[in-house]
């Protein structure tokens, strides 16, 4: 969390805030957190796998404009 946190350039408290407000709209966890260690479970692969599709979109959208 720490690292990914400093690659957004956002806290890491206000970063497992943000995941934990998106499990909880979801009703799913998306992460199997063990010790220290957290990893995507298949909840959170398909979410990541539509919302790298998504963000793909999105981005095609602004070139055409």
């Amino acid at each position: 969390m720490t690292k990914a946190a400093q690659e957004l350039q956002i806290t890491q408290p206000a970063l497992t805030r943000t995941i934990r407000r998106l499990e909880e709209d979801l009703g799913v966890p998306l992460f199997d957190r063990k010790g220290r260690n957290i990893y995507l479970n298949p909840f959170g692969k398909a979410f990541a796998k539509k919302a790298k599709l998504i963000m793909h979109l999105l981005d095609e959208s602004r070139r055409e404009v």
